[in-house]
Order: structure tokens, then C-alpha cells, then sequence
């Protein structure tokens, strides 16, 4: 009868030490709000957890690279509908100008206005946004477009002479791109060739 009661008894408290550290894990997950204190516990739930996390940051990284680029996007269709109407004003004074019934000194106003048209544009696609220029292609930090003046006869300012491009452009460098570029450089050499004769 005694080994009996020393057999019940050691059960009973390893129960009850059972118990106890059951008690002492669940009060750790609630406090912690995690179902896993060590990844030794349960080491494939630890491994999913931390894919999950992973997974779920990279989701917000590009939740806000599309919210960027959207607002990019939005920023360089605003000025290329501005540069749009500078275009179609151009385009109306060139043909006002073309008319035989303007004198010197109109046709040198329109000239002026132009020019400062041609400023705005350039403006325009000096755009940027906070301190990257939107249409610079690679070359987010460098501002895209550079004027150099000159002086004109007649008008008594420099005006715009050369207007270069100093972003970055890329290439694919994939076959078909490379063909596509070789078989424009065939179209202008039998082009140049057509023109020469």
C-alpha cells in the first residue's frame, strides 16, 4: 500500500508541475501576444511566422512604391498637359506670323512670346519633386534640361540657343531590343543614302 501512495503522489505533483508551467505559458502569451516565446517551441509555426512577416512588409513596400510612382505619374501628366497647350500657343503664333499682314515689329512680339513659351517648357520639364526631377529618366538627381543663351540680332536679350538634355536614359540590353535598334540604324544609313542622290 505505501510504494501505492508514493506513486499517486509523485503523479499527482508532476500534474500539478504540468499544470503549473502550462499556467505560466499561456500568462506569457497573453502578455506577449505571442503564441510562441522561442522558436525551439514550435519551429515550424516560427518558421511561417517569420515568412509571414517578411512577406507582409514587402506587401507595404510596395503599396508605397505604387502610391509613389502613382503620384509621379500624376506629377508628369500635369506638365505634360501644360507643355501640351504651350505647344498648340507655338504652333498658333507660327502660323500667325506666317501671314503676310503682321509687320516687323509684330512678328518680333510674337518671337518674345516664344521664347518666353520656350522658357516655360523648359520649366515644365525641369519639373520635380522634393529633390528628384521627373522626366531626368535614371538620373533622378540631375536636372534634366539645360539652357544656353545666345544673342540674337534685332531682339536686344539672349534668347535660348541650345537646349540639352543632360538625364540618363537606359538601354535593354535584351535581342530584341538590339535588333530593333539595328534595324533602325539600316532605315537611316538607306535614308541618308535615298537623300544624297
Amino acid at each position: 500500500m505505501r510504494i501505492a501512495n508514493i506513486h499517486v503522489k509523485n503523479q499527482f505533483i508532476d500534474r500539478l508541475q504540468g499544470q503549473a508551467e502550462a499556467l505560466t505559458r499561456a500568462q506569457t502569451q497573453m502578455s506577449t501576444g505571442q503564441r510562441i516565446q522561442k522558436p525551439s517551441e514550435d519551429p515550424i509555426s516560427a518558421i511561417n511566422s517569420v515568412y509571414h512577416r517578411t512577406r507582409l512588409s514587402q506587401i507595404e513596400q510596395y503599396q508605397k512604391n505604387v502610391e509613389e510612382s502613382k503620384s509621379q505619374v500624376d506629377l508628369g501628366h500635369d506638365h505634360l498637359v501644360a507643355v501640351t497647350g504651350i505647344i498648340q500657343r507655338v504652333r498658333e503664333l507660327t502660323v500667325q506670323s506666317a501671314n503676310g499682314t503682321y509687320g516687323k515689329d509684330d512678328r518680333q512680339y510674337m518671337a518674345m512670346e516664344v521664347e518666353e513659351l520656350l522658357r516655360e517648357s523648359i520649366a515644365a520639364a525641369n519639373a520635380s519633386r522634393g529633390d528628384q526631377f521627373v522626366f531626368s529618366g535614371g538620373l533622378t538627381h540631375t536636372k534634366p534640361f539645360r539652357e544656353f543663351e545666345s544673342a540674337r540680332n534685332g531682339l536686344g536679350k539672349p534668347l535660348i540657343a541650345v537646349n540639352d538634355f543632360w538625364g540618363g536614359l537606359t538601354r535593354a540590353k535584351n535581342a530584341k531590343a538590339d535588333m530593333m535598334l539595328a534595324i533602325d540604324e539600316v532605315d537611316a544609313n538607306v535614308a541618308r543614302q535615298h537623300f544624297a542622290h
